[in-house]
């Protein structure tokens, strides 16, 4: 059995269990939601008991994860699958002491009457149980769309909460003026008033309240991880989607920047076709300026930042860096690697020239303190060429060797041409293969450009023109492909004619006219140029040091 196929019956496993425990959660807060309304003491005893399966789910799923990530070592979207499971277990399991405490508290009416109907709260507990179980559903089949349907279940939430705390307020300001006397104390205690006019119990039922709205809000906050991880997931699909034979997170490019965040990749590709982006400039130029208007001498290019203004929010400069990295690579890659990784993006940071504003980068809500520490072992560090920094391009998975900037880019640096890095023929996510139908084929170039003219024999319609061979000598990063007798470059093939459904710049078309379908098949995941992260982890895995790593992939720089 191949590692991935292993792999993921272990995440098919985990999410089965991840449902089982759902499901029990949810007959919690049924339950103890119905015994609740109806007074309904057998009822509310049989919930307690399984909050102990709950806990022991929790258990177990965090084992399994935990395994998962040692043995396993998944990155990009499988790191964050695992990883997302581990934090649902947690609100679940919350979600679960809720439903018992609810439960624990029906038990202690022992039968006594309610100040009023829980219309509200009964409102709120089936709103509750619809959106844990859209939550783990939406996490499961990754439907983006499920997970914003639980943002508007919420506002609907908020709006039963604020009906029941008015209800409240109400009663205890009552209470309080003695306008009515309904004998009410948080604290669950008699009011001091003539006995005819007790309620039993009112006290009491301020507590029930309380302890349902919690349980509202502890599943309003499970969800949103789950909306914002679905969210996140979709972006980058957006952005690289790649076939579905392969799990890799980051692919090709669009033509133009977009002022949306992109990953590192995308954004220095794009930068390097269309040029450095304007507003980041103008900043740099008004930070100058600034800067000089108040003789301060700062900017000095060998000074380190104290800070990077980051998608247009100044932070600590390390931190940003860690973000920035964060993004890129996980606390799956070796040391060296992260290190090779930062001191390459502080690098493009410095070659950019913008006195380090940069706008439209993907970059981590959150840094591990492994990142962290990486990051600021080598922060300062970066790569130069005749002195000055160099442009350090980095993507994700080569087709066993980078290309030349020219290739990709239609630009020359002396330092980015074919570098060997064989060992990323043996990384998941290598090959890729899709199959398109003549018809679907055309429907995609008139698309693309209304003007290609895809008539005749359909094998002559596609040909690759002109390649590296970094596969054969007939297969490599392509240049140029012509098609319908209209020649355009490689990138547009796979970007935009294609839409991003080949993950690389590296493939080859062939044609079966019996089934009247294109083949295209790639190799590798991005661009190609530069430093192959799973290059660079795997030659820090064997003993290589982040300095080795970036002398290979950069040949003829230096550090500095």
């Amino acid at each position: 059995m191949s590692n991935r196929k292993a792999f993921e019956e272990e995440l098919n496993e985990l999410k089965v269990e991840l449902v089982r425990m759902c499901r029990i959660t949810e007959e919690m807060i049924i339950d103890s939601i119905e015994a609740l309304i109806k007074k309904d003491g057998q009822l509310a005893a049989s919930v307690p008991p399984r909050d102990r399966e709950v806990d022991e789910f929790e258990l177990d799923i965090e084992r399994k994860c935990m395994r998962i990530l040692l043995r396993r070592q998944p990155v990009a979207d499988d790191f964050r699958e695992v990883s997302t499971a581990l934090k649902l277990i947690t609100d679940i399991e919350r979600i679960g002491d809720q439903a018992s405490d609810i439960a624990e508290i029906v038990l202690s009416f022992n039968g006594e009457n309610y100040i009023k109907e829980l219309v509200h709260l009964k409102a709120m507990g089936e709103l509750v149980v619809k959106m844990v179980r859209s939550s783990v559903d939406s996490f499961i089949r990754s439907d983006v769309k499920l997970a914003d349907e639980i943002i508007a279940s919420d506002d609907t939430l908020d709006k039963l909460f604020l009906v029941v705390k008015e209800e409240l307020i109400e009663l205890i300001g009552e209470k309080a003026s003695g306008e009515s006397s309904v004998g009410i104390e948080i604290s669950g205690e008699a009011a001091a008033e003539p006995e005819a006019e007790k309620t039993p119990g009112k006290g009491k039922k301020v507590l029930v309240s309380i302890l349902v709205i919690i349980l509202a809000l502890a599943v309003a906050a499970g969800t949103f991880f789950l909306v914002k991880y679905q969210r996140d997931k979709k972006a980058a699909e957006a952005l690289a989607n790649t076939a579905p034979e392969t799990t890799s997170e980051e692919t090709t490019v669009p033509p133009e920047i977009s002022k949306d965040t992109v990953p590192l990749s995308v954004f220095m590709r794009n930068e390097a076709v269309n040029g450095i982006d304007k507003d980041d400039l103008a900043r740099a130029a008004e930070d100058a300026a600034s800067a000089a208007s108040q003789g301060d001498n700062a900017a000095n290019e060998n000074a380190l930042p104290e800070y990077i203004v980051l998608n247009g929010v100044k932070t600590e400069a390390k931190k940003a860096l860690a973000k920035i990295v964060a993004a890129d690579v996980d606390d799956s890659y070796n040391s060296e690697a992260i290190k090779a990784d930062a001191v390459a993006v502080y690098t493009y940071l410095k070659y950019r020239n913008t006195n380090f504003n940069v706008s439209g980068l993907n970059a981590a809500e959150t840094v591990s303190d492994n990142i962290l520490n990486a990051v600021s072992e080598v922060f300062g560090e970066y790569v130069v060429y005749n002195g000055q920094p160099a442009f350090t391009p980095t993507f994700k998975l080569s087709a066993g060797k980078t290309t030349s900037a020219d290739v990709v880019f239609g630009n020359s640096f002396p330092y980015l041409k074919t570098v060997d890095s064989a060992s990323d023929k043996n990384a998941d996510g290598y090959k890729t293969e899709i199959t398109l139908t003549s018809g679907e084929l055309k429907e995609l170039a008139n698309k693309f450009d209304s003007s290609i003219n895809l008539s005749g024999s359909a094998k002559d319609w596609v040909k690759v023109t002109k390649h590296d061979g970094a596969i054969s000598t007939g297969v490599g990063y392509v240049e140029t492909v012509n098609v319908g007798g209209k020649e355009i470059s490689g990138y547009k093939f796979a970007c935009e004619l294609l839409e991003n459904k080949i993950p690389s710049y590296c493939f080859a078309v062939s044609y079966t006219s019996s089934g009247d379908t294109f083949k295209i098949t790639s190799y590798g995941s991005g661009f190609g140029v530069g430093m192959s992260l799973a290059g660079a982890n795997k030659m820090a895995a064997d003993g290589s040091t982040y300095a080795q790593i970036l002398a290979k992939y950069y040949p003829g720089t230096n550090l500095s």
